[in-house]
């Protein structure tokens, strides 16, 4: 039982590093995105100890989580 643990949480670590990074990538350097996240995006670059306000963190988490649980929902 703890190795099955240990190998989901080490499979949660690398599952969310690859979709951060095709996230951050893919969605946030198009030139798509709306008003507010482009300027954050572009703040993240210009400055490196820059950090979005948890506000906008914790909504788009929101989004993210609802994604990922509808998702889920259809595989499980």
């Amino acid at each position: 039982m703890p190795t099955a643990l240990a190998l989901s949480f080490a499979l949660g670590v690398v599952t969310w590093t690859l979709l951060e990074y095709l996230l951050h990538r893919f969605v946030f350097h198009e030139k798509r995105l709306g008003p507010w996240m482009a300027r954050d995006h572009l703040r993240h670059h210009a400055k490196v100890d820059w950090f979005v306000p948890l506000t906008t963190k914790l909504a788009l988490a929101a989004v993210i989580l609802s994604l990922l649980t509808l998702g889920a929902s259809f595989v499980g």
